[in-house]
């Protein structure tokens, strides 16, 4: 029996939590533990009802040089974590694990011709049986039509299926979804990702959009 993995997600939210109660937890004590016979010690009403007790004190330098020192350590824990996040779940599906940004692999190929551009297009749907067609002759009347159209069907019960392939399209049934429309697109790109080329373009459509006539010319213009 495989064992689950713990979200990453999860793990990251339980310690910004953390983090957010240890902060509220300091400031109650330190508005709790004041001393009133504090020489800077002070009370005042907040919204003429509540009455507060602060102190002016001033921290030594060395107190408050220390309390910036733990606030960087939490910034850069807090940045390296993104960044690993970032780069985990947006990443491409070499053995590196290159980012998927746009400067990095537009520098990589920049100067090189890998011939004509290819487009495919993914389009995400649950239950679009009403939109899904005029969705799909949209794609295909495109003075340059795209040379892959997917129908990515999450979890469908109505007849968004039967009429994609009676659109000629190819369909992909989602397989145990539960991450909606992002997970029926993750399964569709782990599939079609590694046998795209340099010159291959993946373009996502919803189901309940019709492309502008011109729109894929001058899409493959730019690229």
């Amino acid at each position: 029996m495989k064992k689950k993995s713990f979200p990453i997600a999860r793990v990251i939210g339980i310690g910004v939590l953390g983090i957010a109660g240890m902060g509220i937890l300091l400031l109650w004590l330190a508005v709790t533990l004041s001393d009133p016979a504090s020489p800077g010690a002070k009370e005042t009403e907040v919204f003429d009802r509540w009455k507060v007790l602060f102190d002016d004190y001033i921290p030594p330098v060395r107190v408050l040089v220390a309390a910036i020192i733990v606030a960087l350590i939490f910034v850069f824990i807090a940045a390296t974590v993104e960044r690993t996040v970032t780069n985990r779940y947006r990443s491409s599906v070499d053995g590196e694990r290159v980012p998927l940004a746009p400067k990095i692999v537009m520098a990589e190929t920049r100067g090189v011709f890998h011939g004509p551009i290819t487009i495919n297009v993914l389009v995400p749907a649950h239950n679009e049986a009403e939109r899904i067609t005029g969705t799909i002759q949209a794609l295909k009347s495109q003075h340059e039509p795209p040379e892959r159209i997917v129908v990515v069907a999450d979890n469908c019960t109505d007849e968004t299926t039967e009429l994609a392939r009676a659109e000629g399209v190819e369909v992909l049934e989602t397989v145990n979804n539960k991450f909606k429309k992002a997970g029926g697109l993750n399964q569709a790109l782990s599939r079609m990702l590694p046998t795209l080329g340099e010159n291959d373009i993946v373009m996502i459509v919803d189901a309940d959009t019709a492309l502008d006539q011109g729109f894929l010319k001058e899409a493959r213009r730019r690229f």
